[in-house]
């Protein structure tokens, strides 16, 4: 076997074990979500139960959070508070207090709430992507506008 086709075979290895790594990453499964929105001061306020499995023991979870929603309480499986980051992206870390074991379905409950206006967009720059307001409402997915997984394909109630 020629070096060029061994080193093809270590690089194919190696992307199906990332991949398989990442499909292996916790996961929401589920979302039941309650969301009140208040057109005259564009706001949003939420309580998202988000379901939860693994295939791997997770130390820690990450998910997507528009950075103009504020949190208000974050809640583990058992209804206990638990501490977060949050970095200028919207990324939300979540330290576990016990990692969860490979195999296991688990929730956390997210309560958010803040305005919901923008970003500007299109060719002009001048286009409002998402807007809550008295004219109407209309929030893309990618708005980010509930805690979420890049990728993930999860149902929701």
């Amino acid at each position: 076997m020629s070096t060029i086709a061994l080193r093809c075979l270590t690089s194919c290895a190696l992307l199906c074990l990332l991949a398989g790594a990442a499909f292996a990453a916790p996961r929401i499964v589920n979302y039941d979500i309650a969301a009140t929105i208040t057109p005259e001061t564009q706001w949003l306020k939420a309580t998202a139960r988000t379901d939860w499995e693994t295939d791997v023991r997770a130390g820690q979870l990450q998910v997507a959070l528009r950075t103009d929603l504020r949190i208000t309480r974050l809640a583990g499986p058992d209804g206990a508070p638990l501490q977060y980051s949050r970095d200028a992206e919207g990324a939300v870390t979540v330290p576990l207090p016990t990692a969860i074991e490979a195999g296991s379905r688990f929730s956390l409950t997210f309560e958010y709430e803040g305005r919901v206006h923008g970003p500007m967009g299109g060719a002009s720059g001048k286009r409002v992507w998402d807007h809550i307001g008295p004219e109407g409402t209309y929030v893309r997915f990618e708005a980010e506008w509930y805690p979420m997984i890049w990728g993930n394909r999860a149902t929701a109630d």
